[in-house]
């Protein structure tokens, strides 16, 4: 494997909201995936570079990236997804211990460290093998509709407060036609 250099997070968000948006895009990451994420991200990936699409349905993926994969700023949260992959992601920078529990039993790390009960979504925390990347395709559409109790977590806010809706960047979806 040559000198393979993961995704960020900040990469990370960029390429699903692409994938989400850009039906051209997504049919690109799914026929070639390489090529399509140096075209996108503006960087090259080695050819070799091992890259696993994964569609989020009914519960909620997330990649364990290793540490160094994690921006020491983490991207703005736009939607109940990222929020809760901020913190997850935020907690495994500054405590890597922790990784083997989270990937053991996601479902009870987010309730047992953030006070979330997801047993009703379901989680699923995957790790990236040396030389690989995974791409989740989040599906959006899924969450539109936010618990009482979720949304009192957001409102608490953070250090730059909270957003609930579409990806960053995002145009308007047209459902017109569905």
């Amino acid at each position: 494997m040559k000198n393979f250099v993961g995704l960020s997070i900040t990469e990370r968000r960029q390429v699903s909201a692409q994938a989400y948006w850009d039906d051209d895009f997504r049919e690109a990451l799914f026929r070639d995936p390489v090529p399509a994420l140096s075209k996108t991200l503006g960087r090259e990936f080695p050819s070799d570079t091992q890259v696993e699409l994964l569609r989020e349905t009914d519960k909620w993926c997330f990649v364990l990236p290793n540490a160094d994969q994690i921006d020491s700023d983490l991207p703005e949260a736009r939607d109940a997804r990222s929020v809760i992959e901020n913190d997850i992601y935020a907690l495994l920078r500054d405590t890597p211990s922790l990784v083997e529990d989270a990937a053991r039993d996601p479902v009870q790390f987010v309730k047992s460290q953030f006070q979330f009960d997801l047993s009703d979504t379901g989680v699923v925390l995957r790790r990236e093998a040396p030389g690989s990347t995974i791409i989740i395709l989040p599906n959006f559409e899924a969450r539109e509709e936010l618990s009482d109790e979720f949304l009192d977590l957001v409102s608490a806010g953070g250090e730059n407060g909270c957003q609930v809706g579409d990806p960053i960047d995002a145009p308007p979806r047209d459902t017109s036609s569905t």
